[in-house]
């Protein structure tokens, strides 16, 4: 006799493990904490102890990061009993290292693309620009390409993708998930879209190799990249 088919899950997710509503407060954390008014409301909390205002928006960037990923150990990793092997933690493999410049290369291009795109009908300045260079390079590297991928690879790849692959297809999974990100990125407008093309291709990354260290360090090096290039042409 003919069994109807289930839905497709991927072997590198595990079906079990905490529901849309955990899912959904994470993400409604992601968007409350990931703006520049979170960043500076606790920045300014530390402006009394004569911490001056790039560094204290800094340190408030950082804070919130930690908050944000402790609403994902709370939620995922205690009440919802899921191992960070489970969440998407897994040891990278032999070929995922080779597989890295040509995966590397796709996410420069992808988000180049998108930024040219942008350029035809953004005309404003960029927000993103000028915290980089109010903190200085060292301290800008350490947030844009360790401390910021991390956090939000495990949101919204570990957390968010996880729980839509479970129950839908690759391709919806990736477009939602995706859509999702770049528009987590207002009202910062001038790389909403480039957020979203470069998450698609880190949801893309972590379906292929099973492993958020993968997706991790990609994000890590378009965003380095990005942060050492704008240093070099502005002086």
């Amino acid at each position: 006799m003919h069994q109807p088919s289930s839905p497709q899950i991927s072997p590198h997710r595990d079906p079990a493990g905490p529901g849309g509503i955990a899912t959904l407060i994470v993400m409604i954390v992601m968007f409350l904490t990931g703006t520049k008014t979170a960043f500076e409301a606790v920045g300014l909390l530390l402006e009394p102890l004569g911490v001056g205002r790039a560094l204290a928006d800094y340190i408030g960037a950082a804070v919130v990061h930690i908050l944000e990923f402790l609403t994902v150990w709370l939620l995922m990793i205690r009440r919802g009993r899921l191992s960070w092997n489970a969440l998407g933690f897994r040891p990278l493999q032999r070929q995922d290292w080779l597989r890295l410049i040509p995966w590397s290369i796709v996410t420069m291009l992808s988000s180049v693309l998108s930024f040219w795109i942008t350029s035809l009908f953004w005309t404003g300045g960029s927000s993103k620009a000028s915290a980089v260079e109010s903190v200085g390079l060292l301290l800008s590297v350490l947030m844009a390409a360790i401390v910021a991928p991390i956090v939000e690879e495990t949101a919204y790849r570990g957390v968010l993708y996880r729980y839509l692959r479970n129950r839908l297809n690759t391709g919806v999974a990736v477009a939602v998930s995706s859509f999702v990100f770049g528009v987590a990125h207002a009202p910062s407008w001038e790389v909403v879209l480039n957020a979203a093309v470069t998450g698609a291709v880190f949801a893309l990354a972590y379906e292929r190799t099973g492993t958020l260290w993968f997706s991790i360090l990609l994000h890590g090096i378009l965003n380095g990249s990005f942060t050492l290039l704008f240093f070099l042409f502005n002086g």
